[in-house]
């Protein structure tokens, strides 16, 4: 019988910073279940969004009006509706739910989106008046050591990281901070992975990017991928640098990270991208599942390489809108003219 049926859709090619309000602005001819908590997003392994939700609706007609949405725009980014099969649907759920009860008991929260140089007293300020526990803040870094601009903090209390959300996209420095629930166990995650020492990529790491190579980074388990495993890379491809001595000083990277790419996207797609820079070389991100992140990290040869790099930002590949993120350090070999206000992650201004 209908009543015990479940009806769910599942909407793919979100916008990063999608949240429930957009969700279920995109589906507002459709009456979702229990409003706000029948929307979830979906999230990597590593804990980044997925740009995927799973939404919850009443009735078989608001699944047939959700997939009228197939392929309609939300923001710059055209969103694909398709209805999930009823013996996923269950346990999908029931995974989805149990997470999301585990997450509202441990009194942590996530921050997105902080300026490279925020420190933990920056943090604290923020939350002035909110109790958080002694040594409660973890900042994530990159393998070289740096910012990522990600952060969880654990308060005293659920009810506490209640009232921290409500400082969702309140400014620190000149960006706005996004804050989600988390779990203790992502915390506790990378507090152990923060004190390990990162380490720089060898040349193992790297394809040749004059060759127009990709290299390829599998999150805590990077290693380059076969040849046969990288899809819609041509002949070219083929040369890797094989010296295991030799390593990459964290001087040497003037970096553009790109968050948004179409899971599909290949090293030809970025080189096209920054015609006519050059990129050195190229590192895209796969998670532990094989699958694209959506990310990549691009090196130049000089940091005013990259803040030219940086003109694109917001620029299109294929159908989607890609970010990017300074990530370079001014060198005497580069103009001083180009370092001034982008030393920060992305352009500051937008937040």
């Amino acid at each position: 019988m209908e009543q015990n049926r479940i009806f769910v859709v599942r909407a793919r090619g979100l916008p990063w910073t999608c949240s429930v309000e957009d969700v279920l602005d995109f589906f507002s001819d459709c009456r979702v279940m229990n409003g706000v908590k029948g929307v979830h997003f979906l999230r990597t392994k590593a804990g980044k969004p997925s740009g995927e939700a799973i939404v919850e609706m009443e009735s078989e007609e608001d699944i047939n009006k959700a997939l009228e949405k197939d392929r309609k725009y939300l923001g710059s980014r055209y969103i694909e509706v398709f209805q999930m099969s009823n013996s996923d649907v269950e346990a999908m759920l029931k995974r989805l739910h149990c997470n999301e009860k585990e997450m509202t008991e441990d009194g942590v929260v996530r921050l997105r989106g902080l300026p490279f140089s925020c420190t933990k007293d920056d943090i604290s300020r923020f939350f002035s008046g909110l109790e958080i526990k002694e040594g409660g803040i973890t900042m994530t870094q990159d393998r070289w050591g740096r910012n990522t601009g990600d952060a969880f903090v654990q308060f005293t209390s659920q009810e506490i990281a209640d009232q921290a959300l409500t400082k969702d996209r309140e400014m620190i420095g000149p960006r706005y901070v996004e804050i989600f629930r988390s779990k203790r166990s992502e915390f506790h995650s990378q507090r152990g992975s923060s004190k390990k020492p990162q380490q720089c990529p060898s040349a193992q790491d790297i394809f040749d990017a004059e060759s127009n190579a990709v290299a390829i980074s599998k999150n805590a388990y990077e290693h380059i991928v076969e040849e046969e495993e990288v899809r819609g890379l041509n002949e070219q491809t083929s040369k890797v640098y094989l010296e295991p001595n030799h390593c990459i000083q964290r001087s040497d990277l003037y970096n553009v990270h790109m968050r948004g790419l179409p899971f599909n996207a290949n090293g030809q797609d970025v080189v096209k991208f920054f015609y006519p820079l050059t990129p050195l070389r190229i590192i895209m991100e796969y998670g532990p599942d094989g699958k694209a992140t959506g990310e990549a990290d691009v090196h130049f040869a000089s940091h005013e390489d990259a803040v030219i790099a940086m003109s694109k930002n917001k620029s299109c590949i294929q159908h989607r809108y890609i970010e990017l993120f300074l990530n370079s350090s001014f060198s005497g070999s580069s103009t001083g003219k180009y370092n001034q206000g982008f030393q920060q992650r992305g352009s500051e201004e937008e937040g």
